[in-house]
């Protein structure tokens, strides 16, 4: 201590760095911490940035925008933005100009529809000549051998595919609330129809012609063995006052032992206001159609796949967009109401025995050889489908996109 006031000087520096770090500590480190803290929040908003460059648009994404160079014959040489997307959209046009192409083609036609290969060499005269509007009489005749040789290929798919609720020969069909069902052909009186409309019921006809010959060609599939192609309905109207043909007009209804309830549909009170889906941009619209089939349980995945495999002529375009499944009801010969195969008409039997173990022991093996017999029936369900078929119009497609496109594609 006498040191320090033997040199004043000494002193002096030793409060000044005293008061230094006093200060320091006060004004200084809470300065460092912040600029810490701001360094810290710049780098993450230096990444955030660095990460959304990467999405915005930035003036190299502009240049490809506005690139408009195009070449049709190479879609997948296109690397600029513009050009993908038109190629993009071109090549779902052709993708659904092409399936809607069999599902306009008209029955009259000399030939059946080009294959993909063929495509190329489709040229307009002969696309313009195949889409005309075949005389009334001439439809309708050559309808009416197509739609027995469908039935025909119906009957002639080993093993025998039942048509209709039932065919059982004391099914008395005249009597009153037996509903048939099966193919539900179109009967119309022309004279109801406006001369303006007709050739877009005879358009209707077709298309529903061919979406019924895919559905016989997917129970003519090799393994599938659908029992019974109970019911193909279509929802919407053939043309204004009209649904298409079913007896008597009726349709299954809630409560009825033949109940076909088809699932995304509206019920049997407001099916007169069933409308379809219109595609986006005006490009067509959906037909909702229902199928009921009765086969195997084994075999349902195999027939869903079927139906939306568009390999399976006539290759349309086919979406699943409701479903259902019961049992399938079974009309014996001397039943005079559906039995159906979760009604047991059998008990569990079993022998006694002189001792509780031997009797527990015959039980055991009685239940065992129920459950290996239930494994081994088959269960039958009756399948009830609700589909869409899309009904693309490529007429309706922007001036732009045809200018890329085929003559069969627009």
């Amino acid at each position: 201590m006498d040191k320090i006031k033997q040199n004043p000087f000494m002193a002096a520096i030793g409060g000044g760095l005293i008061l230094f770090v006093i200060l320091s500590a006060a004004l200084i480190f809470p300065l460092w911490s912040e600029k810490g803290t701001l360094e810290t929040q710049i780098k993450q908003q230096k990444m955030t940035l660095s990460a959304a460059s990467l999405t915005i648009p930035g003036q190299p994404d502009i240049q490809s925008w506005n690139d408009q160079n195009f070449n049709a014959d190479k879609l997948t040489d296109e690397k600029d933005y513009w050009g993908k997307l038109v190629a993009s959209y071109l090549k779902l046009a052709e993708f659904f100009s092409r399936h809607d192409l069999l599902l306009e083609w008209w029955m009259t036609n000399s030939s059946g529809p080009p294959q993909i290969s063929e495509l190329d060499n489709y040229g307009g005269k002969q696309v313009n000549r195949d889409r005309e509007t075949p005389n009334k009489s001439t439809f309708q005749t050559r309808l009416q051998k197509e739609r027995g040789d469908l039935e025909k290929k119906l009957k002639e798919i080993e093993p025998r595919v039942g048509l209709g609720l039932r065919d059982q020969k004391e099914d008395d069909i005249d009597s009153d609330g037996v509903m048939m069902l099966g193919f539900n052909w179109e009967k119309i009186a022309w004279d109801d129809i406006d001369a303006d409309n007709k050739d877009v019921v005879l358009r209707r006809i077709q298309k529903r012609y061919h979406i019924r010959h895919r559905v016989v060609s997917v129970c003519a599939q090799e393994g599938l063995e659908v029992d019974r192609l109970v019911d193909i309905y279509f929802f919407g109207k053939l043309f204004p006052g009209n649904r298409g043909n079913t007896k008597r007009g009726q349709r299954p209804g809630a409560g009825t032992p033949d109940d076909l309830p088809y699932a995304g549909v509206p019920s049997q009170a407001r099916l007169g206001q069933f409308k379809e889906f219109a595609l986006p941009g005006d490009l067509g619209e959906t037909l909702t159609f229902g199928v009921t089939v009765e086969l195997g349980y084994s075999k349902v995945d195999q027939f869903l796949q079927s139906m939306l495999n568009r390999d399976i002529y006539p290759n349309l375009l086919i979406n699943i967009v409701g479903a259902r499944m019961t049992l399938a009801p079974d009309y014996g010969e001397d039943e005079q109401d559906p039995v159906y195969q979760n009604e047991q008409k059998n008990t569990l039997e079993f022998p006694g025995a002189k001792s509780p173990e031997k009797t527990e022991q015959n039980k055991s093996e009685a239940i065992r050889k129920f459950f290996r017999e239930q494994r081994e029936r088959s269960r039958k369900v009756r399948l009830m489908l609700t589909c869409q078929v899309i009904d693309f119009d490529p007429s309706k497609l922007p001036a732009w996109a045809k200018k890329f496109l085929k003559p069969w594609a627009q």
